[in-house]
């Protein structure tokens, strides 16, 4: 496993750890949450659906952009027609907090998808507490367990982004009935993007679950071509943190995602 991941996940572990001495965490995890599939809704348009990120910084890359008010960026994602807000909450990779989900979540009117290295129900159990509509499983990361926690995750209350590198991952995700599959650009081991792997592994994505592409659109002819590939929708970070104007770049985007002749 490349270092960063790996890094990633032992300080996760530690995080973890930590999370299970929550008594109001590990009490609410025998709560029953009621299941909308707000999320998933919110990505079944007929034109193609725009998940915008807050991310301050990535591992590979360092500091992408200075947050001060993340409620203030998530609401001009919004404004600009945002389908949902993805929101990182990893702190050690990429300098995020749940508290920037909670407080997105209690100001925008959209879903919200917690985002993260899933390896433990409490950390469904917190995003659901603190608002968010779905969380990130990434198999890479999970395995064999992938299944397990998409059946938590709708138990939680929470819609469940399965997201795959390759094929061997897709079919992990096909095997345990994920209904919504992100498909990486980035590669995990090398953290290098090449926006063909999502274009080359869509038409092995079973067609009734909903599709995400994810890393490496850059700009809105990019995504103009997942659209035109079949996706349903984009995930896009990095580009729209560095933007002077993210409410006309999702305009932007959108409008070219949905214009066929393009």
């Amino acid at each position: 496993m490349h270092s960063y991941l790996k890094q990633i996940l032992d300080k996760k572990k530690q995080e973890v750890a930590a999370l299970h001495t929550n008594e109001a965490l590990t009490s609410a995890r025998n709560i029953k949450f009621n299941y909308t599939g707000a999320f998933k809704a919110a990505l079944q348009t007929d034109g193609l659906s725009v998940i915008a990120e807050v991310k301050r910084k990535s591992p590979s890359k360092g500091a992408l952009a200075t947050i001060t008010d993340p409620i203030d960026l998530a609401e001009r994602y919004a404004q600009g027609g945002a389908s949902a807000i993805s929101v990182l909450t990893d702190a050690f990779g990429f300098n995020g907090s749940i508290e920037d989900l909670a407080l997105i979540a209690a100001h925008v009117s959209c879903p919200v998808l917690r985002k993260d290295f899933v390896i433990d129900e409490l950390q469904l159990v917190e995003a659901t507490m603190r608002g968010a509509s779905a969380a990130l499983l990434i198999v890479a990361v999970l395995g064999d367990k992938t299944a397990k926690f998409i059946q938590s995750c709708h138990r939680f209350g929470l819609d469940a982004l399965v997201e795959v590198h390759n094929k061997d991952e897709l079919a992990i995700a096909i095997d345990a009935q994920a209904d919504i599959i992100g498909v990486n650009n980035r590669n995990l081991e090398t953290f290098e993007v090449d926006i063909n792997n999502a274009l080359d592994l869509y038409p092995a994505i079973p067609s009734e679950a909903v599709t995400i592409a994810e890393s490496g659109i850059a700009d809105a002819h990019i995504a103009q071509q997942f659209k035109t590939c079949g996706y349903d929708a984009v995930l896009i970070g990095e580009a729209l943190v560095r933007s002077d104007d993210p409410s006309q770049f999702i305009h932007q985007l959108r409008e070219r995602g949905n214009d066929n002749t393009a």
